[in-house]
C-alpha cells in the first residue's frame, strides 16, 4: 500500500520560547497558553483527517523531544526534531518519510495555522495522489502553512525563514529545479497580535480577540 506520512512540527510550550511576535499585546505567558492550544487544535484536526485516510500517517515532529508535554499525546507517533535551522530540520523530515520510512508522499505543517483542515489536507493529498511532484500552502505572511512532495527537492537551504519572501523564495528554487508546484488556497498563521481577530472564527480560540488592540 502507498503510505504517506504527514509531520506536524511542535515546540514545547516554553513561556518566552514561543509566540515571541506576540510581544507586547500577550505576556510570556499568555503567548504560551496560546501556542498550546494552536498546538492542540492543529493536533485535532491532523488527526481527524488522518483516522479517514488509512493510507497516511500522523507524525508530531516535537522539539525538545524529552518535553513533559508531550505526554499528553500518548497514542501518537513521534518525530524528534534533529539539530540544525528550520530547513536542516524540514529536510531532514522530508528525508525520513520519502526515504528512511519509504513513504510515497510527504506532508509538512506547522501548529500556527487554526485553518488547516480535512478539506486542506484532502487537496494536498489529492495533488500528490495525482503525481504532483510539489504542492504548497502560502500563509498571507509570506511564508506557507503546508508543503508537500513526492520527491525531495532542494528546496531548504538559504531560505530566509521567518521573513516575507520565504514562500518566493522557495517558489523560485522548485523553478530552478524544474518543479511547478502546486498551489493552494492562501490561509493566514497566527503569530502576531493583528492575527488574533482571526481566532473568532473557532469557538474554543475565540476568547483570545479581547488582546486585540
Amino acid at each position: 500500500m502507498d503510505a504517506g506520512f504527514l509531520f506536524q512540527f511542535a515546540k514545547a510550550p516554553i513561556p518566552g520560547q514561543v509566540k515571541t511576535r506576540m510581544r507586547p499585546a500577550l505576556t510570556p505567558a499568555h503567548s504560551c497558553t496560546l501556542h498550546t492550544q494552536l498546538l492542540a487544535h492543529c493536533f485535532q484536526q491532523a488527526a481527524e483527517w488522518r483516522r479517514a485516510q488509512p493510507n497516511w500517517q500522523h507524525w508530531l515532529a516535537v522539539s525538545p523531544a524529552d518535553h513533559e508535554h508531550w505526554s499528553q499525546f500518548s497514542a501518537c507517533n513521534f518525530w524528534p526534531q534533529p539539530q540544525g535551522d528550520l530547513g536542516a530540520r524540514m529536510a531532514a523530515a522530508v528525508n525520513e518519510g520519502l526515504s528512511t520510512r519509504k513513504g510515497k508522499w510527504v506532508i509538512l505543517i506547522g501548529s500556527d495555522c487554526p485553518a488547516l483542515d480535512c478539506d486542506y489536507f484532502d487537496q494536498a493529498a489529492a495533488a500528490l495522489a495525482a503525481g504532483a511532484p510539489l504542492v504548497v500552502g502560502p500563509a498571507r505572511d509570506g511564508g506557507y502553512v503546508l508543503i508537500g512532495m513526492s520527491v525531495p527537492l532542494p528546496l531548504f537551504e538559504g531560505v530566509s525563514w521567518g521573513g516575507d519572501c520565504v514562500f518566493s523564495q522557495t517558489l523560485a528554487k522548485a523553478r530552478a529545479a524544474g518543479v511547478e508546484p502546486v498551489i493552494l488556497p492562501t490561509l493566514h498563521d497566527i503569530d502576531r497580535p493583528e492575527d488574533l481577530s482571526l481566532l473568532a472564527k473557532w469557538p474554543a480560540l475565540a476568547s483570545w480577540i479581547q488582546f486585540v488592540e
